[in-house]
């Protein structure tokens, strides 16, 4: 004959008859599972979902401790991109700044050229219309092309500007979301 201890479910209440060779059962009422725990002489019960609580907290636990290593590993990478796509950028906005600079310096001759056709022209009106008239015919071409010409290569080189800062743009936007990532698990 089988030694066996009579205990009552804890989920349900039902009689249990638990064997010596029996670790881990499910009631025979209520399906709940069950460990039996054996010491000092004393059997107890203990419900298999106690458990799996302490492992999935345990779980939850390391997957956040996971994370958080991930995150601070993809900041020093991300970091460390930013610093190498600043010195790109840099060497590639110098050639940008030096025709912008040129762009500028020809707008503005483009103006005075302008400026000068019409004030050589007006002023002259009485005295030498027809040499002034040469000159406004000789300065307003010249100055507007320099002028619409300026403009244009501004704008490129404005979207050039743009296009060679947005890798760095893209990579300060991923570290402020890691940052914010590690804010929210601390």
């Amino acid at each position: 004959m089988a030694d066996f201890v009579t205990l009552s479910c804890p989920n349900c209440g039902g009689k249990l008859e638990i064997t010596s060779d029996v670790e881990r059962f499910a009631c025979a009422y209520c399906g709940q599972e069950q460990l039996v725990n054996r010491g000092r002489g004393i059997v107890t019960l203990k419900p298999v979902l106690d458990q799996l609580t302490s492992v999935k907290q345990s779980v939850e636990r390391n997957v956040e401790a996971s994370e958080r290593v991930a995150n601070e590993l993809a900041l020093q990478r991300i970091r460390k991109e930013k610093a190498e796509a600043e010195v790109a950028l840099e060497a590639t906005l110098q050639p940008i700044r030096k025709q912008s600079s040129s762009a500028t310096s020809n707008l503005g001759w483009g103006i005075i050229l302008i400026v000068l056709g019409v004030i050589v022209f007006v002023g002259n009106l009485s005295n030498n219309a027809g040499n002034a008239l040469v000159f406004l015919i000789i300065a307003l071409p010249i100055g507007g092309l320099l002028y619409y010409s300026s403009q244009e290569q501004l704008t490129k080189l404005k979207k050039q500007e743009e296009l060679a800062r947005a890798p760095l743009l893209e990579l300060q936007k991923q570290e402020q979301e890691i940052l914010a990532r590690l804010k929210q698990t601390t």
